[in-house]
């Protein structure tokens, strides 16, 4: 008999202030006792390690998103080994197979053989794949954000287009995660990284605003962020690949000459209709 357990977005990061996986010791003991069992299998359905949002990352900057994904190597995975030894000891120790399916914030591990032998170096039944299929039970997994359109990868002729909500935590990073710092507390701060899907934390902003007074309009901000953004290449070239005609109509609120204003009503309009539609849709049960 076999026993095969999933488990998804732990997002086990390298201990900087985006890493809030704190259930170390809660995974050290689930794992062992999983480990007991007969035929034990371990299926991870993506972003079990925290790559995109790691400081290595950050301290990239604005690179493009496949130069990114090669400029790292085993640092990295050292770095998480040093937050999390638990962790990596528990799986280290497991007997049976463990499937790791990659997501959108560990893509980087599928396309780089240092990150790659870095795990594998520490983890040796581990197997690295882009999904899960078990011809035995026909049980199929992927990670979700193939099923959101800012963040699924797409291919075009061949070509891998890497998501737009990729490039937005990156540039976000840069240019405003620190100011959001200086004028909300920390575990608001890690709620503000844990907004799913990513654009709703228009509303999330929204909804701080009126509990938090700060001397900045931190929305107007993140709007002018995300619209100055839009305007980089790789965002740019993200549209005319995924929404060729919207791509064009975009050049009216992206142009520098009184596009802005333009850009951020379009943008509040927007979101603004998003809130018609709610994405919490787990809590109506």
């Amino acid at each position: 008999m076999r026993n095969i357990i999933f488990i998804s977005d732990l997002h086990i990061g390298d201990g900087n202030s985006k890493d809030d996986f704190s259930q170390d010791e809660l995974f050290n003991n689930f794992i062992n006792e999983w480990n007991n069992l007969e035929n034990p299998e371990l299926v991870i359905v993506g972003d079990g390690f925290e790559i995109l949002e790691s400081e290595i990352v950050r301290h990239t900057g604005l690179k493009p998103f496949w130069e990114t994904v090669h400029s790292l190597d085993g640092k990295l995975i050292t770095l998480i080994e040093r937050a999390h030894p638990k962790v990596f000891e528990a799986l280290s120790k497991f007997k049976g197979k463990i499937k790791y399916v990659i997501g959108n914030h560990d893509y980087y591990i599928l396309k780089n053989k240092k990150l790659q032998e870095s795990l594998k170096e520490r983890i040796k039944n581990l197997e690295i794949v882009p999904y899960y299929y078990d011809e035995q039970t026909h049980i199929l997994a992927v990670h979700g954000n193939q099923f959101d359109a800012i963040n699924r990868f797409l291919e075009v002729n061949g070509e891998i287009i890497p998501p737009l909500g990729d490039f937005i935590s990156r540039y976000m990073m840069v240019n405003f995660d620190d100011v959001l710092k200086e004028y909300l507390p920390d575990e608001v701060v890690s709620d503000y990284d844990n907004v799913r899907p990513t654009l709703d934390v228009f509303q999330w902003l929204e909804q701080i605003s009126k509990v938090y007074e700060t001397s900045v309009d931190l929305l107007k901000l993140w709007i002018d962020n995300f619209i100055t953004m839009m305007r980089e290449e790789e965002a740019k070239y993200w549209m005319k690949k995924n929404y060729p005609l919207l791509s064009k109509l975009s050049i009216l609120f992206l142009n520098k000459i009184g596009g802005i204003k333009l850009g951020e009503l379009l943008v509040r309009v927007v979101m603004k209709t998003r809130n018609l539609k709610k994405t919490d849709y787990l809590k109506k049960a």
